[in-house]
C-alpha cells in the first residue's frame, strides 16, 4: 500500500502536466472576450477606449506574470474626454491573474509602472475581459 500511494501522486502529476501542457496564455486585447497570445495593444479603458497600452517588446509570457515594455496612452480628458488629446507615457505592464478559459489559461489583471506616469494609472489595477 505504501508504493501505491506515491505512484498515484506521481500519475496525478503526470496527467495535471499533460493536460496543461497543450494549453497555450492568452489576454484580452481589446474589449471583446477574444484572447490573444503576445498582442501588440492592451485596451485598458474598455467603456470609452481613452486609455490603451501599445506593447514594444514582452520580457516574459506564459508564466504567473507576463510582463511588456511599451507606452501607455491616456486621454487627458482636458477640457473634457471629447476634446481632450491622447498622451504617451514609456512604461511597463504586467499581467497577472491567469484563470482557464475553455483549454487555455487568460490573464485577468494589469498593473502599470513607469517614470511620468498620471498617479491614477500607477494606482489602478485594470481588470481585463474573462472568458466568453
Amino acid at each position: 500500500m505504501k508504493t501505491i500511494v506515491p505512484l498515484a501522486a506521481a500519475a496525478l502529476a503526470a496527467a495535471a502536466f499533460a493536460a496543461s501542457a497543450g494549453a497555450s496564455t492568452t489576454v484580452s486585447a481589446g474589449c471583446r472576450t477574444a484572447g490573444s497570445a503576445r498582442p501588440g495593444r492592451i485596451t485598458l479603458a474598455c467603456g470609452d477606449g481613452n486609455a490603451y497600452f501599445r506593447i514594444s517588446s514582452w520580457r516574459s509570457w506564459g508564466g504567473p506574470v507576463a510582463t511588456a515594455d511599451g507606452t501607455f496612452w491616456a486621454n487627458s480628458c482636458e477640457p473634457d474626454c471629447a476634446r481632450g488629446k491622447f498622451e504617451a507615457y514609456p512604461g511597463r505592464i504586467q499581467l497577472r491573474q491567469r484563470i482557464r478559459c475553455g483549454r487555455n489559461l487568460r490573464y485577468t489583471r494589469a498593473r502599470l509602472s513607469g517614470q511620468g506616469l498620471p498617479g491614477w494609472s500607477r494606482r489602478t489595477s485594470w481588470t481585463l475581459a474573462r472568458c466568453p
